[in-house]
Order: C-alpha cells, then structure tokens, then sequence
C-alpha cells in the first residue's frame, strides 16, 4: 500500500477537499464488522441445545468470516464499490444461513446489526439494496420451509417482521449519521479551500499530503504536482536546511508550533517570500505526527520594503553627501577666510605701538579664534573625516572629546568591534549616537554617560546609558522633540531595531541594533 493512501486522515482529506472522501477507510471498516460478527457468531455456536452438524457448520462459517476480516483489518486496502457490495453480500447470505442452522433470535439481532452497516460504506441505492437483501434472507426461509430452525411459522413471521423493521429503522439512523459526518467534511473543507491563506499538510517522511488551492496558487503548481513532493523540492535552496531543522522539531514534538519566514521556489525561477505558521498534531489516537501550517505570501511587501529600504538608503546617502559638500565649501571658503583675517590680525598686531589698539585686536584675535574653533566643530558634525572611510570607533572618539570639551558629561567610550564598519553602518550609528548624546546634554542633567559597540546576532548593537532625570515611557516622543523618531527612523530605515527604556529619577538607556552588510 502506499505511503499517500496510509496517511488518509480527516486532516489531509478536509485540505484536499475531495469530491465525497470517506469518513474512514472501508475496507478497515468492513474487516471490523467480519470479525467483530464472527465472534460473536462463535459465541452463539456455544449453545447446548445446537445440533452437533449445525455447530460444525456454523463453527466453520465463524471461523472463515474472522480470517477474512482479519485480512481486511491488516492490509486495509483502498476497496471500491464493487468489492463492497460482494463482501457485505456474502456476509449478510452466511449469517442468513447461521439464521436457518441455529434457529435464534440472537443471529436475527446479528442480522439486523451488520445489514445497515452497508449504508456507511455504500451509497444510498446500494445500501438500500443491500438492507433490502438482508430482510428477503429470513422471508425466504420461512417461505421455503415454514420455520427458522426450531420455531413455528407464526413465531418465525413475526421475527421475520421485527427482522425488516428494526433493519429499516438503522439504515436511516446510519445514513442520517453518515450524512452528517460528510456535511461536516464539507463544511471544514469549503472553509479550508475559500481561504486566500495558503494551508499545507506535511506527513512524516517530510512530503506534503495536502494542499488547498490558495498553496496552490502561491507555489503557481496544481496540487496534484504538490501533493507527494518533499518538502525541499519546493524550497529555496538556500532556506532548505533552516526549514528542515523546523519541521523536524515539529514532526518529533519537540516544538510545539513555529513561525518563521520560508522562500519558494516557483516553476520558472521566481521566489515565494512566505511567512508560514506551523503546529505539529496527531490527527489519529497513536497514529503519526503531521505538520499542519498556513502560509502567507508576503513577497509583494517584501519588495515594497526592499524598495522602501533602497529609498531610504539613498535619501541617507543624499544627506550625508549634502552635508559633505556644506563641510567642503565652509571649509574652502568661510573658514580660510577666518583663518586668514588670523593671520591678518596676528601681522597687524606687530606693527601697531598703541597699546588701546593693541587690546582691540587681542579682543578680535580671540573672537576670531573662537569661531574657528565653533566652525571646524561644526564641519565635524556635518561630516567627519574618517566617517566615509568607515571609522565609526575613530570619529565617535573625537566627537566625544569634543563633546566633553564643550561642557557636556563625562563620556565612557567602549568599543568591542571585530572588524571595521562599512561607510553606511558608520554613519547610521555615528548619527544615532551623537542624537542620543545631544539629547542627554539638553534634556537629562545627566553627570555620566556611557557609549558602548559591539558585535551581537550578526550585527552591531549600540547602547547609551546616562545617570540623568529620566522620563517618562509615555512621553518619549512629543511634539517639538524628534530626537527619538529620528534615532528610531535612522535604526529601522538600516533593517535594524531600536529601544529606549527610561524611569524618572533613574536615567535613560538608548539601545539599537543594526545588521552588518550581507549577514
């Protein structure tokens, strides 16, 4: 038998969504109904007033129905109709017959059991017919010979008539439950298959047993082409190892659900991006475990945030080259100007003897000097020099020196990268740390501060803590102050995260984590 029609189970079947799909497989049904009819036909052979020759045929009959049934109950095959109707045909003549050789009420009672039994395998023309069959059986004898074993004819009658009424009355209760079992399926598969979610069911060796059409639709295959295929088929090759790992910890019980995200591969050589939801589940007492999980297409969003990540990583770029060229021309220009009205005052200085001219130009030489020292601060925060080259640890070194120079809090500065940033990993943290600082000068009378970057989870973390006032977590991001939307905007727009915890009268912690180029 084949792996596919072992699995069949009410999970697979309402996925697949089939035209009538059994309840249950008939042939493990219908073996059931043979030996559980046999025994008790063995038991009923134990009368002490049967006949010898009647107790031998009856044993006999007994013992052949239960290694039929327990053929049936071993190799549960995939029956069709035909071979239904024959074996629930020469199950009802042989307990017709063990009607006639004991003469009991009890195999009329066994009669009327296994008769519309046939209505939960067969459809209805043939259960009817089969139900039908199994009344004429006793009407036959008793027209034959007048009597069932040792009764009358009046006797026989009327368990001949409760015989027909009791067979009449269970089919309809079978056919009504088999009905309402079937309309449930439907119910659960219409469910299943109008869904736009993808729905997938794993077996155990990792091959898919089900597909609704909306997995069919993402993966652009018919199920027929999905169902049986393994799991890796359809996968990235690149997410194959990462996926196995999940569905392994699913199919063992270990994890009970997972989500995560799984790339397709579509005929033709496009990628699926999904978020799949998954849980592992036993849909048979002690049978197998089977992965049932939904699939969401998110490719169209993930090109919009790809795109979305691009622009913004040009609109960065943008402003950094923008700042750049306003560093360049302050430098080429207004500040040589300052420095040469310097040098100017410094030649004017040696030639004057009037010592009122002489405190005026000390006064312009310090003004001057002051505001070069304010625009060569100011050209470094536009854009320092080492920033482009990617030296985030040597540029934050001396913007924190010139913080500190400033007035600002004493600065702890602890560096643990690996390996040098990239141009646009400097910057994003360079301008998230300078924010973080500006913001605990102005707004958190903060004493100490301390900056700290490290490698972590195949990125750079970031963390600025400071001893100041604090806030509160409600009010982090105000009108008027941007601080944080920037920081935050600045994180996220490099594919990274960001936090901030703060409690007042306990200081502020500023944490963000951007992911290192091609991790």
């Amino acid at each position: 038998m084949s792996s596919a029609s072992r699995q069949r189970n009410w999970l697979s079947c309402a996925v697949a969504a089939e035209a009538d799909p059994p309840p249950f497989e008939p042939g493990r049904y219908v073996g059931a109904l043979y030996v559980t009819a046999a025994l008790a036909t063995l038991v009923l052979a134990a009368l002490p007033d049967l006949a010898s020759r009647d107790r031998v045929a009856v044993l006999i009959t007994g013992i052949a129905a239960a290694a039929v049934g327990g053929a049936l109950l071993r190799l549960r095959p995939d029956l069709g109709e035909l071979p239904l109707v024959c074996l629930l045909a020469v199950g009802t003549s042989w307990i017709g017959a063990d009607v006639y050789w004991l003469g009991s009420g009890y195999v009329l009672a066994l009669l009327c059991w296994f008769a519309p039994a046939s209505l939960a395998v067969l459809g209805v023309r043939a259960g009817v017919a089969e139900s039908v069959y199994a009344a004429a059986i006793p009407g036959a004898i008793l027209g034959a010979t007048g009597r069932f074993g040792h009764s009358g004819a009046a006797v026989a009658t009327r368990e001949w008539i409760v015989t027909a009424a009791v067979i009449a009355v269970l089919g309809t209760g079978v056919r009504f439950l088999r009905r309402g079992m079937e309309r449930r399926h439907e119910v659960l598969a219409r469910l299943v298959n109008d869904l736009s979610i993808g729905v997938e069911v794993i077996g155990p060796d990792g091959r898919y047993v089900a597909a609704n059409s909306a997995l069919s639709g993402i993966l652009a295959k018919p199920r027929h082409e999905i169902i049986g295929r393994h799991l890796d088929d359809l996968t990235l090759a690149d997410d194959v190892d990462k996926t196995d790992a999940v569905i392994r910890g699913l199919l063992s019980g270990s994890t009970p659900s997972a989500e995560f995200d799984q790339r397709y591969q579509r005929p033709g050589g496009d990628t699926v991006h999904a978020v799949v939801t998954a849980v592992g589940v036993v849909p048979e007492p002690d049978g197998p475990r089977f992965v049932f999980a939904l699939v969401r297409d998110v490719s169209e969003q993930r090109q919009l945030d790809e795109q979305r990540g691009e622009l913004a990583q040009l609109l960065l770029r943008a402003q950094e080259n923008e700042r750049r060229r306003i560093a360049d021309e302050v430098h080429d220009d207004p500040l040589q100007t300052m420095i040469a009205l310097s040098i100017q005052l410094q030649i004017l200085e040696g030639r004057l003897k009037d010592d009122s001219a002489l405190s005026v130009v000390d006064d312009l030489k310090k003004a001057i000097a002051l505001s070069i020292e304010q625009m060569r601060t100011l050209l470094f925060e536009l854009h320092p020099p080492a920033l482009h080259l990617g030296g985030l640890t040597e540029s934050l070194t001396e913007f924190i020196r010139r913080y500190e120079a400033a007035g600002g809090p004493k600065v702890r500065f602890d560096s643990a990268l690996e390996t040098e940033t990239t141009p646009d990993e400097a910057i994003t943290l360079f301008r998230i740390t300078t924010e973080a600082l500006t913001n605990s000068r102005k707004h958190a009378d903060a004493r100490n501060i301390t900056v700290s970057v490290l490698e972590s989870q195949g990125g750079i973390g970031l963390t600025v803590t400071d001893d100041g006032i604090g806030m509160d977590n409600t009010s982090q991001i105000v009108p008027g102050h941007l601080g944080v939307a920037s920081m935050r905007e600045r994180a996220e727009r490099a594919g990274g995260s960001f936090e901030i915890s703060s409690t007042p009268g306990a200081g502020t912690t500023v944490r963000a984590w951007i992911p290192r180029a091609g991790s």
